[in-house]
Parts: structure tokens; sequence; C-alpha cells
């Protein structure tokens, strides 16, 4: 019997090199993980601290840790159900975090909160 929910799909860039495409690659087999434990459901107003996830991620691992291009990147996606902690954030390249995040949105957003996201592909934009 197949699960009911969400299958999303990202691009990826057609100008990403292929650092690029390789961190996309691993932020989707991030999301699968999450889906896989029954973690992945929408979120239609997720709770962010009032801190910026970029200086508390540098004010644990040192000043200028998340690297120049890129973000402090929440691992599981707020907008998918993730935490917003500290063990839930990664550098992750600029370009693919936001990318990776407007794909998810636009895929999410007329679905009724505590939909379930069942998994996450990626491939060639």
């Amino acid at each position: 019997m197949a699960k009911k929910g969400l299958n999303l799909s990202i691009k990826m860039k057609n100008n990403w090199d292929a650092g690029q495409r390789a961190e996309a690659i691993q932020k989707v087999e991030a999301l699968n993980k999450a889906a896989q434990n029954g973690g992945l459901s929408v979120v239609k107003k997720p709770q962010r601290s009032s801190t910026s996830a970029r200086t508390r991620y540098e004010s644990q691992n040192g000043q200028g840790s998340v690297g120049q291009g890129n973000d402090a990147d929440h691992i599981v996606e707020l907008q998918l159900g993730g935490a917003d902690t500290i063990d839930n954030v990664a550098p992750l390249n600029s370009s693919v975090n936001r990318s990776v995040g407007a794909q998810i949105q636009q895929q999410i957003k007329n679905q009724p909160a505590g939909t379930k996201v069942c998994s996450v592909s990626v491939c060639d934009g």
C-alpha cells in the first residue's frame, strides 16, 4: 500500500558547479532520512529563535565558521517540521540553500498544515 502524502522534487540550477550539486544531493538525502523516520510535515508558521541561525552556529563553532558564500541552513527545513536548534543547522552554499527552500515553499504553499512529506527527489533543472 502506497503512503499518502507529498513527494517533493528539487531541481538543480543549470549554473551550479559540482560542489553545489553535491550539496543539493546531501540536503535531499537528509530530508529523505527525516521523512523515512516519519518526521516531515508541512508547517505553516515555523517557530524561529529571535537570534539568527548563523549567529547561534558561529557562537558555538567560531566566528566565520559558516564561511563566505554559505548560509546557516536548517538541515531539516523549519517549513517541514525541523527544529530551530543548533544541532539542526549546518553551513550550506547560499544559492543551494535559498533555491531548495524556495522550491519547497512553492510546492507546499497550498497544502494544509500537518500534510506528510513522503519523499524528496532531486533532478537536473
